[in-house]
C-alpha cells in the first residue's frame, strides 16, 4: 500500500501523522517522518523557486532603472553645457553692454 503523495498532504497534516512517534519507530513512523522531511524540501523548494522568480524581476527592474537613469544622466550632462555656453554668451554680453556704458560717459562732453 503506498501512502498519499507528498503534495497531497500540507505539512501540518505530515506532523500531525509524526506526533506521538517513540525514539523506536516501526517502519510506518519511519515513512511517516520521512514524509515530513520531504514535504518541508518541497515547501522549500518552492519558496525557493518563487523568490528566484521575484529576485530576477527586480534584477531585470533595476537593470531598467539603471539604463534609464544613465540616459538621464547624460542629457543632464548636454544641459549643463549648453548652459554653461549660455552663461559665457550672457556675460560676455554684459561686459561688451557695460563697457560701452563706460565709453559713453567718459567719452561724454563735460
Amino acid at each position: 500500500m503506498t501512502g498519499p503523495s507528498i503534495r497531497d498532504r500540507t505539512l501540518e497534516q505530515w506532523l500531525a501523522g509524526v506526533e506521538g512517534l517513540t525514539t523506536v519507530g516501526d517502519a510506518g513512523q519511519v515513512r511517516s517522518i520521512m514524509a515530513v522531511v520531504a514535504k518541508c524540501t518541497q515547501e522549500l523548494t518552492d519558496g525557493l523557486a518563487v523568490a528566484s522568480t521575484e529576485v530576477k524581476r527586480l534584477t531585470d527592474s533595476t537593470a531598467q532603472f539603471n539604463a534609464q537613469a544613465g540616459r538621464l544622466t547624460e542629457q543632464l550632462v548636454k544641459l549643463n553645457r549648453t548652459l554653461a555656453w549660455a552663461t559665457w554668451v550672457v556675460a560676455i554680453g554684459t561686459l561688451l553692454v557695460a563697457g560701452a556704458a563706460i565709453l559713453s560717459v567718459v567719452n561724454a562732453p563735460h
